[in-house]
């Protein structure tokens, strides 16, 4: 150990204890990541949930759709 890092583990020695601060902010960016995860796959079911609905109100629009769909895949 250098002069500076036994003054820092005199001063702060919990700091060197099983790396506290690096796994707090590894949770941090694990939970972050898992609420994006969330809020998309939220958007996806709600989305679905639309469609369905859509499709059992309006039938006619949809068979619309799914051919003007139909006729730009086939032109690709």
């Amino acid at each position: 150990m250098t002069n500076s890092a036994k003054k820092d583990y005199y001063y702060n020695p919990k700091e060197f204890r099983g790396r506290k601060k690096w796994h707090d902010r590894q949770y941090k960016q694990k939970g972050e990541c898992k609420y994006k995860i969330m809020w998309f796959l939220a958007g996806v079911m709600v989305g679905i949930v639309i469609a369905i609905l859509l499709a059992i109100k309006e039938p006619d629009m949809i068979n619309a759709i799914l051919k003007q769909v139909h006729h730009w895949l086939l032109l690709e």
